[in-house]
């Protein structure tokens, strides 16, 4: 049996299946720290070229992006919800 981990959403490119679950979480970990910096940026560019946002429009992340603008965050807080919502989007499966 081996583990991988997998983005819930399927456009998400595949990963390699590791011999146990502990790496495969490792492997989500990197990602996610690797991931976080790009979507918290992609979140603050999107709110300052919108004057009224309309946060259902942005789906699965909304919630985020949504506390992103209510309370101001700065690039570091963006960057820590960032990875909430990775780890959101991700599960570990059985291969």
């Amino acid at each position: 049996m081996s583990y991988q981990f997998t983005r819930v959403d399927s456009k998400s490119r595949p990963f390699p299946p590791r011999k146990s679950h502990l790496r495969a979480c490792r492997d989500a970990g990197d990602y996610v720290d690797s991931t976080a910096p790009a979507v918290a940026q992609g979140w603050l560019m999107w709110l300052e070229g919108v004057d009224d946002p309309d946060f259902e429009e942005r789906e699965s992340d909304y919630d985020y992006v949504e506390l992103v603008y209510r309370y101001g965050c700065d690039e570091g807080e963006a960057v820590r919800l960032a990875r909430r919502w990775l780890w959101d989007q991700i599960e570990i499966i059985e291969t």
